[in-house]
């Protein structure tokens, strides 16, 4: 078994690809919340702390939640493959391409 059989290079840059852009929006979204809440050492409402608190466990619930469900759809995809014992992708790729563009924009 040969390396290349295990390992492709372009799936590995295109994850790597999608992680550095999670990690860009995650960033994005925690740092809107800190500047929007003023969370600094001066802070003193308590209101105000706890909704800060409240919307970052939301957005890292939501960032978990998307993980997992990219894990689920890719176990159903793997799973409909090898109990079919065909490879489905090639005959109906336009499709589900279809498909998840009408998901994406949705």
């Amino acid at each position: 078994m040969a390396f290349e059989d295990i390992f492709s290079i372009q799936v590995f840059f295109l994850v790597f690809r999608e992680v550095l852009e999670s990690a860009i929006i995650m960033s994005v979204l925690l740092s809107f919340l800190k500047r929007a809440f003023n969370q600094g050492p001066d802070t003193s409402d308590p209101e105000s702390q706890k909704m800060y608190f409240k919307l970052r466990r939301q957005v890292w619930a939501g960032s978990i939640l998307g993980v997992l469900l990219c894990f689920v759809i890719g176990a159903l995809f793997i799973a409909v493959f090898y109990y079919l014992g065909t490879n489905l992708w090639d005959r109906t790729e336009k499709l589900w391409e279809g498909f998840f563009c009408i998901l994406a924009s949705v």
